[in-house]
């Protein structure tokens, strides 16, 4: 099980506890720090496409959403931290889904 991986599981389990907020902030650090390291190589091969195609909008448009949401502060609501931390797993298991391949051993 790589990095990621590790991280993503930890996250999905926070979301069925009533996690800490220190618990939160340390899986969304770790997250971010995820997607810091794969949004480059992401945005590399998005700006490789067709500019002005459906499929570079629609993938430009959700690299933008994920870029804003690593950059968000982490709330300090335990609701709202545990959604920061939802918004954050479901940003890095898409960019591992649509660029998993060629990701994966950039973060490790």
């Amino acid at each position: 099980m790589s990095a990621i991986e590790a991280t993503l599981a930890e996250s999905a389990a926070l979301a069925d506890t009533r996690a800490s907020l220190p618990e939160l902030i340390e899986a969304a650090e770790a997250l971010t720090a995820h997607i810091t390291d794969l949004l480059p190589a992401a945005e590399e091969e998005v700006d490789g496409m067709w500019r002005g195609g459906r499929e570079w909008c629609g993938r430009r448009a959700r690299l933008d959403i994920v870029r804003r949401h690593a950059a968000a502060d982490m709330p300090l609501s335990p609701l709202s931290a545990q959604v920061h931390v939802a918004l954050l797993r479901r940003d890095c298991e898409w960019l591992l889904e649509h660029y998993g391949a060629g990701l994966t051993g950039a973060a490790s």
